[in-house]
C-alpha cells in the first residue's frame, strides 16, 4: 500500500501527499463503525479511514495527511495553518445535481416573473410610472459595456466562430432593443400628457411594463454570458519529490508496524530525523500503557526485535525508556555503525564554565555534547559513582575530571581570578595512576588510616558549612533580616570540596568507614561537597552498601564495560535495561545515567598520554615545572575545620620523600618537631613582606626586583621553594594565572592577621616610647 505520510506536517510548501492507495466512499471511522461518505476517501485494505483532508481558508489548497498527524500542516501559498475537514455525509437525494439541471432552462421564465412582479409592485405602491423612464437607457449601455469588456478579456469560450460573431453582434442589439423600448416608453408618456389621459390608468400600466421590459434583452444576454463564461481552473497541486530521508522515514514506519510493534504502539513520523551513523525517532504509545510490553523485563527481546526488523547488530539498537519523563515515550535510535568509534581529545579550559556549572565531557551517541554538572546552583553538588573492568576508563575519567577541576575557576569581585574546587583523592594503588597528581592535588591518601583522616576531616568540615548555612543572615524582600534558608554559592562562600575513592573495593569491607561515607554522602549535596566513587562492580562487596550506592548514583551514574550485565540496573535503580558487556572494547565507551538527562550511551573525551602535546602533565604544570591552573586555596575556616593534624598529613604527602617521617601530632609515635634551616626562613619572611607590602599581585620578576627579596640575593628556586610553603603549607599565599602570567598575593585572611600583627607592634612601640618619655 502506497504510503500516505506527510514530508513533513505542519512546515510551509507541504501540500499533502494525494492518496494513491485504495479510496471507497463505504468506509469504517476510528471508532470501528460503517459509514457513507459523499466524495472517496483513502482507507486501508480492511476499508478503515487512514487520512485526514486539510483545506486553506484562503486558496482552497486541500490535501491528505495521516490521522495520526499532531500539527496541522500549512499551505504552500499563505504559510498560514490549514483546516482539517470532516468527512461529509451523502445527501438524501441529489439536491445540487436536480437543481442544475433545471435553473438553466428555466431562467428566461425567472426573469419575466421577476419583471412582472416588479411592475405588479409598482401599481400596487401607486408610484409613477415615469420615474423608471431614465432606467432603461442605463440599462443598454451597461450591458454593452460589459459585454464588450468580456470579450476584450477573452473570458467567454465559444464552440465554434459563428458563436462568437452571433456574441459580438447581440452586444449591438441589446442596446438598440433596449433603446427602442425606452423610446416606446417615453412615447407612451407623451401621448398621456398630450391628451390628459391619467398615467396611472392602463396606458400609464402599460407604459411601466414596456419600461421594465427594456431589462430583459439586457438580462437574457448576461444569462448568455454566464453560460458561455470558462469555467474556473481548479487548483492542481502537483505531489511534492520526496526526499531520500522522508523515504527512509516511511520504511522505518512500515517496518516497526509490520514486524516490531505491538497493539497500541507506534513509530511517530514526525520525529524521524538523520543522527550520525543512522537515525532515531520516537517511539509512542498510542494507548496508555502499550510501551509497557516493550520495556521492562521485555527490553532485551525489544532489541532483538529491533535489529532483526531493521537488519543491523544488536549493538547498533539503543533503545531508551521513558523518555522525557513520560512512559508512554521511548526513544529508539538505530545506528549501523558506531559514530563513537574515534576518540575525542578534551577540548581544554574553554570547555569548562563554572558560573553555568557545566563543563563539556565527550560525546553522546546521538551526535549531541556530553556534559560534566559540576555544580547546580541552588540545588548542590552532585555525586557520582563509575563502574568498569580494568582498562575500561575509570581513572582516565577520574584524572580529565580531576583536571576540569583544577580549571574551574571564576572572577571575584576584585577582579582576581579565583579557583572553585578542593580535590581530595584516594588511591590503594599507591597513586600509581594518578602519579602527576600527588603535587597537584590539595591532598592524597593510599592506606586505611589515610582514608579515615580523610573522612574525619570532611565530616567536620561539613557540619562547619551548615553552621555557616544556618546562621548566615540576609535582608528579604519587605527588608526584614532572617538567618538560614539560603543555599551555597562557592563564588561566594568558599570553594566545592571534590574527594576521590579510586579502587573502592579496598574500603567496602571497613564499616567503620562505610558508616563515616554514608553520613557525609546523605548530607553533603547541599554544603557544596562530592563524591567520586570508583569501582569494578556495583554489587555490595564493590560498593560498600546499597543506601551510599544509590545516594552516589542519585547524581550520576557513568556505567564503562564491566563483565556482569546486573551493573546496569544496580547503578540506575532499574533505567539502564542495556548490557554493559556489548559495550566495544573501546576506552571511554560508556552508558550514562545523569540527573538531568535520560540514560544513554556515549564516549568520554580523553588528555592523551605519555609525552604527546597536551598530555596530563602539561595541564598540571608549565615548562618549568611550575604548578598551573587554577586551585582553590583552602579558606583559613576550612584548615581549622579539618584540623591541624590532617593539614599536616596532606602537606607530608607533598614532601620529596612523602610521608615516610610523619607521624602523629600526639600519643607515643608523635612527630619530632623539624625546624627551617634559618636561610629558608630568612627567604619566606622576605617573600611574605614583599607581597604583604604590594596592594596588587605579584608575578616572580617583581617579586625578585622588590628590594627586600633583592637585599637577601635568594636565587629563583628559592623564592619558589618560599612561595610553595606559604601557599601549600601555611595556606597564606594564593596564585593565579599560568606561565609567565602567573601572579601571587597574600589572601584576605592572612593580609588581615598582618596587618592586625602590625597594629599590635605599633601599638608596642608606642607605648614604650611614652614610658622612655615619662
Amino acid at each position: 500500500m502506497q504510503s500516505t505520510v506527510p514530508a513533513q506536517a505542519g512546515t510551509p510548501g507541504n501540500a499533502g501527499t494525494p492518496p494513491k492507495g485504495r479510496m471507497a466512499r463505504t468506509y469504517y471511522d476510528t471508532s470501528g463503525r460503517l459509514r457513507r461518505a459523499a466524495v472517496e476517501v483513502p482507507v486501508d485494505q480492511y476499508g478503515t479511514i487512514t487520512s485526514t483532508q486539510y483545506r486553506c481558508r484562503q486558496h482552497g489548497v486541500a490535501g491528505w495527511w495521516p490521522i495520526s498527524t499532531k500539527t496541522a500542516p500549512a499551505c504552500e501559498r499563505c504559510n498560514r495553518r490549514m483546516v482539517a475537514m470532516d468527512v461529509a455525509a451523502p445527501p438524501v437525494l441529489p439536491w445540487r445535481e436536480m437543481w442544475g439541471a433545471a435553473e438553466r432552462p428555466l431562467r428566461p421564465v425567472w426573469a419575466l416573473i421577476a419583471a412582472g412582479g416588479a411592475a405588479v409592485a409598482v401599481d400596487a405602491t401607486d408610484l409613477p410610472a415615469l420615474v423608471f423612464a431614465g432606467i432603461a437607457p442605463v440599462a443598454g449601455v451597461v450591458a454593452k459595456r460589459i459585454a464588450a469588456r468580456e470579450v476584450a478579456k477573452g473570458r467567454l469560450v465559444f464552440e465554434a466562430d459563428t458563436d462568437r460573431e452571433q456574441v459580438e453582434a447581440s452586444i449591438g442589439r441589446a442596446a438598440r432593443a433596449a433603446g427602442w423600448v425606452t423610446a416606446g416608453g417615453f412615447g407612451a408618456f407623451a401621448a398621456a400628457a398630450a391628451f390628459g389621459v391619467d398615467p396611472g390608468t392602463w396606458l400609464g400600466r402599460a407604459a411601466a411594463v414596456a419600461l421594465l421590459a427594456a431589462w430583459l434583452p439586457a438580462a437574457a444576454w448576461w444569462w448568455r454570458v454566464n453560460r458561455t463564461r470558462k469555467a474556473p481552473e481548479p487548483v492542481i497541486v502537483a505531489p511534492r519529490e520526496r526526499t531520500p530521508d522522508e523515504v527512509a522515514a516511511d520504511e522505518a514506519v512500515k517496518l516497526w508496524r509490520a514486524e516490531v510493534g505491538v497493539a497500541g504502539t507506534d513509530l511517530d513520523w514526525s520525529s524521524w530525523k538523520r543522527i550520525p551513523c543512522g537515525w532515531q525517532a520516537m517511539i509512542v504509545a498510542s494507548k496508555r500503557g502499550g510501551l509497557l510490553a516493550l520495556g521492562g523485563e521485555y527490553a532485551k527481546s525489544t532489541v532483538k526485535r529491533i535489529a532483526a526488523a531493521y537488519d543491523v547488530p544488536f549493538s547498533a539498537i539503543t533503545w531508551i525508556e521513558a523518555y522525557d519523563g513520560s512512559p508512554n515515550k521511548a526513544l529508539l535510535l538505530v545506528q549501523p555503525s558506531n559514530p563513537l568509534s574515534e576518540g575525542q581529545v578534551w577540548g581544554g579550559p574553554p570547555t569548562v564554565d563554572m558560573r553555568r556549572g557545566a563543563a563539556e565531557s565527550g560525546r553522546l551517541i546521538d551526535g549531541t555534547t556530553m556534559f560534566d554538572t559540576l555544580y547546580r546552583y541552588g540545588w548542590g553538588a552532585p555525586s557520582e559513582i563509575v563502574l568498569g573492568t580494568t582498562g575500561g576508563g575509570k581513572s582516565m575519567r577520574a584524572r580529565k575530571k580531576m583536571i576540569v577541576e583544577r580549571y574551574a575557576s571564576y572572577i571575584d569581585a576584585a577582579g582576581v581570578r579565583r579557583g572553585a574546587f578542593v580535590t581530595i583523592l584516594h588511591d590503594p594503588k599507591r597513586m600509581e595512576s594518578y602519579a602527576e597528581f600527588r603535587d597537584a592535588v590539595h591532598a592524597y591518601g593510599t592506606t586505611r588510616d589515610d582514608a579515615h583522616i580523610i573522612i574525619d576531616a570532611l565530616i567536620n568540615e561539613m557540619f562547619r558549612r551548615y553552621d555557616f548555612l544556618s546562621g548566615l543572615e540576609w535582608i528579604d524582600a519587605k527588608g526584614r533580616t532572617r538567618r538560614g534558608g539560603l543555599a551555597w554559592d562557592p563564588t561566594v562562600h568558599g570553594p566545592v570540596i571534590s574527594h576521590y575513592w579510586d579502587e573502592f573495593h579496598e574500603l567496602a569491607g571497613d564499616n567503620e568507614f562505610v558508616k563515616k561515607l554514608e553520613k557525609l554522602a546523605r548530607y553533603q549535596r547541599a554544603c557544596a561537597m562530592r563524591a567520586t566513587l570508583l569501582s569494578h562492580m556495583g554489587t555490595l562487596g564493590d560498593t560498600g552498601s546499597q543506601a551510599l550506592r544509590d545516594m552516589l548514583s542519585g547524581g550520576r551514574a557513568t556505567l564503562f564495560r564491566t563483565t556482569s550485565a546486573l551493573n546496569a540496573g544496580l547503578v540506575s535503580g532499574g533505567q539502564l535495561s542495556v548490557d554493559p558487556r556489548t559495550l566495544p572494547r573501546e576506552p571511554g565507551m560508556c552508558f550514562v545515567v545523569d540527573g538531568e538527562t535520560a540514560p544513554i550511551m556515549g564516549r568520554e573525551s580523553y588528555i592523551p598520554g605519555g609525552e604527546e602535546p597536551g598530555n596530563v602533565y602539561d595541564w598540571l604544570f608549565d615548562d618549568d615545572n611550575n604548578p598551573i591552573g587554577y586551585p582553590a586555596v583552602i579558606p583559613p575556616e576550612t584548615a581549622e575545620a579539618f584540623g591541624a593534624e590532617f593539614m599536616e598529613w596532606a602537606a607530608a604527602g607533598r614532601r620529596p620523600e612523602g610521608r615516610a617521617l610523619w607521624r602523629p601530632s600526639t600519643g607515643a609515635d608523635a612527630a619530632p618537631v623539624v625546624k627551617a634551616k634559618p636561610a629558608d626562613v630568612k627567604c619566606i619572611d622576605a617573600v611574605l613582606s614583599a607581597l604583604a607590602g604590594s596592594p596588587t599581585p605579584l608575578g616572580m620578576d617583581a617579586l625578585q626586583a622588590s628590594p627586600v627579596v633583592a637585599a637577601g640575593g635568594w636565587s629563583t628556586r628559592a623564592i619558589r621553594g618560599a612561595i610553595q610553603k606559604l601557599r601549600d603549607e601555611m595556606g597564606l599565599v594564593f596564585t593565579s594565572g599560568n606561565g609567565p602570567s602567573t601572579r601571587h598575593e597574600l589572601t584576605p585572611q592572612a593580609r588581615a592577621d598582618i596587618e592586625a600583627q602590625l597594629a599590635a607592634k605599633l601599638e608596642e612601640a608606642r607605648a614604650a616610647a611614652a614610658e622612655e618619655q615619662e
